[in-house]
């Protein structure tokens, strides 16, 4: 498995390149414990810890990343994975009030923003 998501060299990363997507790898990434995720509920934690660059918002690829690792989505299951990148894709627009093309951190927090609709997916069984 460490092999197929190695950056730049792995099986994923090939894939990615190959539908003209890219992965990119901070230091954050690269330093990142990844067994001590917080839980959804945690909203702010939660923000923070997948703001991978810090930039204060987050991006579409942080969010997807977000759920397949907080809830232990296998890669190989590219259907999956698709799947839920397009959902996110498409539900995008509606919490980036601002047109900013990420999710700042009220966008996320506020009353039915994002959090609250992923943890109704998580309740209803993503």
């Amino acid at each position: 498995q460490k092999e197929m998501l190695e950056p730049k060299k792995g099986l994923l990363a090939y894939v990615l390149k190959a539908r003209g997507l890219q992965i990119t790898e901070s230091s954050t990434d690269r330093d990142r414990d990844y067994r001590k995720l917080p839980k959804l509920k945690n909203k702010v934690a939660f923000f923070v810890f997948w703001d991978e660059d810090g930039s204060g918002e987050l991006e579409k690829g942080e969010v997807v990343r977000a759920i397949i690792k907080t809830f232990n989505l296998e890669f190989v299951d590219f259907g999956r994975v698709a799947a839920i990148r397009s959902v996110i894709y498409a539900i995008w627009n509606v919490f980036d009030d601002d047109g900013s093309g990420g999710i700042s951190r009220e966008e996320f927090l506020r009353r039915d923003g994002l959090a609250d609709t992923l943890l109704a997916q998580v309740e209803s069984g993503l």
